[in-house]
């Protein structure tokens, strides 16, 4: 829109130099001698331009990284096809903005000229088109950058069934020692010893992490698995991310490794009426997935269904 407007307002301006090509046609300035003056202003003007805006890239660079998180491309990070489209569309203006003075002025006769400015607008079909092209590109632009707002609106206050705001994630190491649950225990007793910290858990995933094929689970004596995200948490996992149990109960400190929390999905899938006629089923789940090898799990709690993105 802004290379349109440019274009547009460069023809307009042309109107305005009429005069001076015919005076310098009646001086016996040759065609070719109009088209480099035109052709060399607009390259001056379209170098400029570029100059510019390369100067305020590299100035609003740092600022809006460090205050807004938005990332501004460098120079070296364009790519060839970007570079490409650029320099095509910055020579289509030097080239439209410097031909069409030249041919309007090579299409009259000097006297011709000093009386082409009180012709009719409606004659001027270039500038009525880019006009044309330029009020309809704002108003695409408003409507695309309206819907925009409401998409981000949508994403910002949907509600996902979980709390992540406020979360310092620290992720443990991948060597842990046979004393690894002791000493994140140990760890997160003395975290909330801190007033500025309020809560505490840790789990196998983060909320959100790519699981994989995950486990399939199946109710027991049935042949008909489904499959689903797997993750293991401790007692505060629920009450940290506010997820709501809908049935039963949470997990208890030294919890059975046969009991597991379902969602109301899950619930749903495996063929409960109600979340509560979940509670107390036996589960079978396959220790990886595709293996033969089934373990039994009981259900001692539903959760409301939430969701990670």
């Amino acid at each position: 829109m802004a290379w349109s407007n440019y274009i547009n307002m460069t023809i307009a301006r042309t109107s305005k130099r009429l005069k001076e090509f015919a005076t310098r046609k009646a001086n016996g300035a040759m065609s070719w001698d109009l088209i480099k003056q035109f052709l060399v202003d607009a390259c001056l003007v379209n170098l400029l331009a570029l100059l510019l805006s390369f100067t305020l890239l590299q100035f609003i660079h740092e600022p809006a990284k460090h205050y807004f998180n938005i990332h501004v491309g460098e120079i070296s990070e364009m790519s060839r096809g970007t570079i490409f489209i650029f320099l095509g569309t910055m020579l289509a203006g030097i080239v439209i903005t410097g031909l069409y003075p030249a041919v309007t002025s090579l299409s009259f006769r000097p006297y011709a000229l000093f009386r082409l400015g009180s012709t009719s607008p409606s004659k001027r079909i270039i500038p009525a088109a880019l006009t044309v092209l330029q009020f309809s590109s704002a108003i695409t632009l408003i409507l695309w950058a309206f819907v925009v707002f409401l998409e981000l609106n949508f994403i910002l206050n949907k509600n996902y069934g979980l709390d992540r705001e406020n979360v310092v994630v620290v992720e443990a190491p991948l060597k842990k020692s046979k004393r690894f649950l002791e000493d994140i225990t140990f760890l997160t007793e003395n975290i909330l010893k801190y007033s500025f910290i309020d809560k505490v858990t840790y789990s196998k995933l983060l909320v959100g992490d790519f699981i994989g094929p995950g486990k399939a689970v199946r109710r027991l004596g049935s042949d008909n698995s489904f499959g689903f995200d797997p993750n293991g948490i401790n007692e505060n996992y629920l009450d940290f991310y506010k997820l709501k149990l809908v049935a039963g109960r949470n997990f208890k400190a030294n919890e059975s490794p046969n009991s597991t929390i379902i969602s109301l999905e899950a619930s749903r899938r495996l063929g409960f009426i109600t979340p509560a006629d979940a509670l107390g089923a036996r589960l079978e789940t396959n220790l990886d997935f595709g293996s033969t090898q089934w373990k039994q799990i009981e259900v001692v709690g539903v959760i409301e269904d939430y969701r990670t993105m």
